[in-house]
């Protein structure tokens, strides 16, 4: 459970394992927790990560009202290109919701995701040529804080 300038309020780990092809519930958040967020609804979210035995991750983040009712403050985003089609995004503020990546053309390895105050990601644009992109790098016109934008 966690505030969206990064407090985590309540976290656990198990180890868990489950037979392939089947479900079944692998942890509970305790009532209390779920009954003193009433109030702050607006402000926290739900994150599940999931780590299978060879590395792979998978998180989940779960807001416990609709977009429209969050309360986010602005993210302290930075991005910069880090390689031809490879850019580092990182957060050192607040949640940034539904970052959104654009450029003339080409596609992008994720898009209109979240980001958590104190995370990092690594974005890959797809489909435009190294030379293309090379000259996005250093034009004024396409500055990273003009490729990114956050809701």
């Amino acid at each position: 459970l966690v505030a969206f300038h990064g407090a985590v309020i309540w976290e656990d780990q198990q180890l868990v394992t489950l037979p392939q092809g089947t479900a079944g519930v692998i942890a509970t958040l305790p009532f209390k927790r779920i009954k003193k967020l009433k109030r702050r609804q607006q402000d926290h979210l739900l994150r599940v990560a999931l780590v299978a035995p060879f590395g792979e991750k998978i998180e989940l983040l779960h807001y416990f009202v609709p977009p429209k009712d969050l309360k986010l403050e602005t993210p302290d985003l930075t991005m910069q290109w880090t390689a031809p089609g490879v850019l580092y995004i990182s957060n050192s503020g607040s949640l940034a919701k539904d970052i959104y990546l654009e450029l003339p053309k080409g596609d992008f390895s994720d898009n209109y995701f979240d980001l958590l105050p104190g995370a990092s990601t690594v974005i890959q644009v797809e489909n435009v040529s190294p030379d293309q992109l090379k000259q996005w790098m250093h034009e004024e016109r396409y500055p990273t804080h003009k490729v990114l934008r956050s809701f």
